[in-house]
């Protein structure tokens, strides 16, 4: 608004611009100015006076002086905060189309970026796992580390997710189908989109709502199983070799990785039940028992909690 009696406006603009544009606007808040309208022949003093003064008005020079005619920050008076504030500013924020729209489908919502950002494994998003064309720039003798040593392609994490033909592989989401349909819910195609945007996907009842327990134990379940892809991938070369067919990790190793990883999820979700140390971010019990009931060995012998 340009009519003000402000004075901590007043200061900003005539006192502290060189400050700010100094630091390049580091947490200054950004608005629109705004202009009230005044209608002509109302009786408004000041519009008559600004129409009685119009004649009188000294020229104004509207030419830009040099020294504010600067965009960025003055190297000389940022501090390293402000520095790393504008460089993050500057990061591209890379878009998943794929994901989002595998998410929307399913849950029939458009989820918001911000819950989209939150909800991905940031590592295989940021492309920042040691797969692929990562070998290639640490030298010609680590090539083959980049490529996938039963397909004979470049090991991306689409081919380690998704696309791999490997005996182990396959295994791992037949067991997490297994394990999905013992709770009597219906398996979710995997495509990169699902794998990645896990977190995203909502199951629902009949009624249309949320089914808290079944989409945790679906995030869980997916999240579990995509680690222990991407381990066997990683450790190969530089563990066991991959040229040696007999050094591969097994289809009972790889079996017992996803069984233990899953245990540590069940072991953890029993001692998030626990009130006095957790508080309100306790998890409730009846969400537990309902998120893992049918998936437990022997579960007929265990007690009701």
């Amino acid at each position: 608004m340009t009519i003000t009696d402000s004075k901590y406006v007043i200061d900003e603009l005539c006192f502290h611009l060189k400050r700010w544009e100094n630091s390049g606007w580091v947490g200054v808040q950004r608005n629109p100015i705004y202009f009230k309208w005044v209608k002509g022949h109302s009786g408004n003093a000041g519009n008559k006076g600004a129409k009685l003064n119009v004649e009188e008005a000294i020229p104004v020079d509207i030419e830009i002086d040099w020294e504010f005619n600067v965009d960025e920050a003055k190297l000389s008076t940022l501090t390293q905060s402000q520095a790393y504030c504008l460089l993050m500013s500057l990061k591209t924020v890379l878009e998943r189309p794929s994901v989002i729209a595998t998410a929307q489908s399913i849950n029939g919502v458009k989820p918001l970026n911000l819950k989209l950002w939150k909800g991905f494994l940031w590592k295989a998003l940021q492309n920042t796992f040691k797969t692929g064309a990562f070998w290639e720039h640490i030298g010609p003798q680590y090539v083959k580390r980049g490529e996938c040593p039963y397909c004979k392609v470049m090991k991306t994490m689409e081919h380690i997710l998704i696309e791999c033909n490997i005996e182990g592989q396959t295994l791992l989401w037949k067991l997490a189908q297994e394990l999905w349909e013992m709770q009597g819910q219906k398996w979710i195609t995997q495509t990169l989109g699902v794998a990645l945007g896990s977190m995203l996907i909502q199951i629902k009842l009949a009624n249309g709502k949320v089914d808290r327990a079944a989409t945790r134990m679906y995030q869980i379940l997916i999240t579990e199983t995509r680690r222990t892809q991407e381990g066997p991938h990683s450790h190969q070369w530089i563990q066991r070799g991959d040229e040696d067919v007999e050094k591969w990790h097994s289809c009972e190793e790889i079996k017992r990785m996803w069984l233990d990883a899953m245990n540590c999820r069940l072991a953890i979700d029993q001692l998030l039940v626990n009130k006095c140390r957790f508080g309100s971010k306790a998890l409730t019990k009846v969400l537990v028992l309902s998120m893992w009931r049918g998936t437990l060995y022997n579960e007929r012998s265990l007690p009701e909690d």
